[in-house]
This record gives C-alpha cells, structure tokens and sequence, in this order.
C-alpha cells in the first residue's frame, strides 16, 4: 500500500491518495489542492476508483466536484453523511466564505463494511459524534479518523449533527477496540497511533474515565 498526504484547503486538511502497489486506489477529503492532487496522479500514473468522505463538512469537500469533473470518479459516504453532502445549511458551506455546495453521492456506506480497490481492502467504521455520519477507514495498518480522532486531541462536537456523547462512544468502544498499532492518519494535523492516543491524548484519556 502507498499513502500520500496533501495538507489542503481551508484548515489544512489532510487529503490522502492511497494505492495499491499498482497505482489503484481512492482519494480521501479533498478539501482542495486540485492542481497538486491531479498532478500527482497524473506523474505517478494512478487509477483513483473513487472519492471516499470521512464526512461531510465543507472543508473536507471543496475540491470534490472539480475532482468529480475531471476524473469522471463516484463519491461514497456513510448513508447519514448522504443529506449533509447535499445539503449547505448542514455542510456548513453556506455560513462560510466558500461556494455553497450540493453535492449528491454515488454510492453510500454502511457501518462494518468491507470494500476492496483493487487490491487494497477498505473496512468502513461508523463513528459519529463530529457529524452523523462520520466514519473511519481502516485499509491494512493504517486508520484514517478525519475528525473523529486527532494526535493529541479529538474532534468537535458543537456543529450541527454533533454529539459528544455520540464521539465518546465511538472512541471508546469502536476505535480503541482495534490494533493499538494501527497508524493513524487524521484529517488535521500529524500521524500518531491508537496506543500512543490512548495512552497519551487527554480528551481520549477523559472520555476512557467515564
């Protein structure tokens, strides 16, 4: 497997491509840099099959139907992301210094399931709290959170579809419930591990003590 992480957009989101070693693969959050996510796949000669989305905020979507456009690729989300894809007002695009956007998706997700592209074997984790829809990905040894789980921290829960109570759980009882060695790749800021977070970030520390 090949990941490449391109920190884009508003936010500096963590948009990655990730491959299997024949250059088939997906692209996670775009949250902008189109010219530099197109480039690369151009110069490394890559068959992306589709756009996944941890979720549905507007900051990890903006380069998405420019992407869509040139590449002719489907988007796939969790089915409680599908309404806030499409939707500003819960997108948060509208209340933004960006384009609204609607955007509709093509395939939807659901909690436990198993894709495989190309040879990369995809476990899609329902984990709301950040938004209704929120998932991880598991793909080998590696764990993309998006906004569910950071280094250091987790993600916010007053936005509309928020519930910490909801995080919480996703946490405690889904993530933490993996390989402890599980590289994790969020959609803000550095990598990290489950072992380290769990040990070592106080949000997840405080959550683990209730």
């Amino acid at each position: 497997m090949n990941l490449k992480k391109f920190t884009v957009g508003i936010g500096n989101v963590n948009c990655y491509v990730v491959t299997d070693e024949e250059g088939t693969g997906i692209i996670v959050d775009p949250g902008g840099g189109k010219e530099i996510i197109l480039d690369y796949i151009e110069q490394e000669e890559l068959n992306i099959k589709a756009i996944i989305l941890t979720h549905c905020h507007y900051d990890h979507i903006l380069a998405v139907e420019d992407l869509q456009q040139e590449l002719h690729l489907p988007v796939w989300i969790h089915e409680a992301g599908q309404e806030g894809l499409l939707k500003p007002e819960l997108n948060l695009s509208i209340s933004r210094s960006v384009p609204s956007m609607s955007i509709a998706a093509d395939k939807i997700l659901q909690d436990g399931e198993e894709l495989k592209v190309g040879q990369l074997k995809l476990e899609i984790i329902h984990t709301p709290g950040h938004t209704l829809g929120g998932i991880c990905i598991k793909i080998d040894d590696v764990l993309l959170t998006g906004d569910t789980l950071f280094k250091g921290s987790v993600g916010r829960t007053d936005l509309v579809g928020g519930s910490y109570q909801q995080l919480a759980d996703s946490i405690t009882e889904k993530v933490l419930n993996l390989d402890a060695q599980l590289v994790v790749y969020p959609g803000h800021l550095g990598q990290s591990t489950l072992e380290v977070e769990r040990k070592r970030n106080p949000k997840v520390r405080a959550m683990l003590r209730k």
